[in-house]
């Protein structure tokens, strides 16, 4: 294992596990209400169904690349129908308005229901919307990985040192033949199991009318276990044998660099 490409996996899953996911948890409030917001303000009729849902997610959703602002002056060929839109004039014309507009919408209603209507508000809330999430959520997320960068720098050489003590451990543990002829290896660790057991039984034959069984038993145990030790002792001193000849390489790369400054 790398002990740069080590540190940066860790880096990198934290970034998405953490960090991002946190982003997205907060990105979600700001969009279905900003989304909710723009499009009650620029579209104040547009009728209820599938495709109000799908404006009001996928508007704020690309806000996020691209800018949408062509429906904030109101659309010239139907936008002036809104200046008649008042209380006397759906409560006296009944040519135009049958009952409520929303459920039996007539030749005039049908095209302002999605025409979009001009306003102070859609501006402020289109801007306010763009300014929270482009610029104040964006930037809170490099914030949050550069901090997750700089926790995992600080642990790279610990973090670099655990993968490979587990790599060494792995290999030690591991199986000497691939998969195809794993039975080779289950077939000598039976084997070994028998020799073992047949050895175990006739050591105690051996031992029965000796007055050291006790002894030796408690000496053989001690001394797979000190075998033991000294296995996982070995492979640890070899990486910090190799840290160790990493940063004294370090150093002396460092030294010129020193001088000159000096």
């Amino acid at each position: 294992m790398s002990p740069t490409l080590g540190p940066m996996l860790v880096r990198m899953n934290r970034m998405i596990r953490v960090d991002f996911v946190s982003f997205v948890r907060m990105f979600l409030i700001f969009m279905i209400s900003g989304g909710v917001t723009i499009q009650a303000i620029l579209y104040p009729n547009f009728p209820l169904g599938t495709e109000l849902i799908k404006r009001v997610v996928t508007r704020p959703l690309f806000a996020m690349f691209l800018t949408q602002i062509h429906d904030l002056d109101g659309d010239p060929d139907c936008s002036p129908h809104y200046a008649n839109l008042t209380t006397s004039y759906c409560a006296t014309d009944a040519f135009h308005f049958r009952g409520s507009h929303m459920y039996k919408p007539e030749p005039l209603v049908e095209p302002v229901q999605k025409c979009p209507m001009s306003s102070l508000g859609g501006y402020i809330i289109t801007i306010q919307y763009l300014l929270i999430c482009k610029l104040v959520l964006v930037t809170l997320l490099f914030a949050m990985f550069a901090l997750t960068i700089t926790k995992v720098d600080l642990e790279a050489a610990e973090i670099w040192k655990f993968q490979r003590y587990m790599i060494i451990m792995d290999f030690e543990d591991r199986l000497c033949f691939p998969p195809p002829f794993t039975i080779i290896n289950y077939l000598f660790i039976f084997l070994t199991f028998i020799h073992r057991l047949l050895k175990g039984c006739m050591k105690k034959c051996s031992d029965f009318c000796t007055c050291d069984k006790l002894y030796k038993t408690k000496k053989s145990e001690s001394h797979k276990k000190t075998k033991r030790s000294e296995d996982y002792n070995y492979w640890k001193k070899c990486s910090h044998d190799y840290v160790n000849a990493k940063e004294e390489k370090l150093q002396m790369e460092d030294i010129p660099k020193v001088q000159a400054e000096m």
